[in-house]
C-alpha cells in the first residue's frame, strides 16, 4: 500500500512515507513515543492544529456539546495564523487525548512539569523521532497529514 492509498499525501516521498510510519507508531505503539510527545502529536494529526495552537490551547476555550457527548475548542483569532477564530472539532482520538490531559493544569491543556509547553519542536520530539527511526518527520507534517486524510475520506465517499 502506498502513502497515497493511505491518504497520507501524494506523491509519496521518502519523508511522507516515514510520516506514515510515524503515524503507525503514534496510533499503535504507546511505547514508541514518550508521554510528553505523544498527546500533542496525536492532537495535531487528528485536528490539523498548528504547533502554536496546540501549545497555547486553554481549557476556557472548550465548549461542551452535550447532545453529541463531545466538546470543541474555539481558538480566539489572535492565536490563529489567519486571524480568524478557529473551531477545533474533536474526533474520538482527539477527544481521548483531551480527556487524558484534564486535571494536569487549571489553564493550559498541554503542560510539562507543571508549565505550559512552548513548542512541540523541542528536544523530546527530536529525540523521539530519531529513536523511532523517523528523523525527517517534522511537527508541521502532522498538520498536513490531517488535511490529506480528510481529503482522502471525502474522495472515498464521492461528491
Amino acid at each position: 500500500m502506498t502513502a497515497r492509498d493511505m491518504g497520507i499525501c501524494a506523491p509519496a516521498t521518502p519523508r511522507l512515507l516515514r510520516l506514515r510510519d510515524a503515524l503507525r507508531h503514534l496510533g499503535m505503539d504507546r511505547n514508541r513515543f514518550n508521554a510528553e510527545v505523544r498527546p500533542s502529536a496525536l492532537l495535531a494529526v487528528n485536528t490539523g492544529c498548528r504547533d502554536g495552537e496546540i501549545c497555547r490551547l486553554r481549557w476556557d476555550w472548550e465548549e461542551e456539546l452535550p447532545g453529541l457527548y463531545t466538546s470543541v475548542f474555539v481558538i480566539p483569532d489572535r492565536y490563529v495564523k489567519n486571524g480568524d477564530d478557529r473551531l477545533v472539532v474533536l474526533n474520538r482520538i482527539a477527544g481521548s487525548v483531551i480527556d487524558a490531559q484534564r486535571g494536569q493544569h487549571p489553564e493550559f491543556v498541554f503542560v510539562y512539569r507543571g508549565k505550559p509547553i512552548d513548542r512541540m519542536l523541542n528536544s523530546a520530539w527530536q529525540k523521539e523521532r530519531v529513536r523511532a527511526g523517523l528523523p525527517q518527520v517534522r511537527v508541521h507534517d502532522l498538520k498536513h497529514t490531517f488535511g490529506r486524510r480528510l481529503r482522502g475520506r471525502r474522495e472515498l465517499r464521492g461528491p
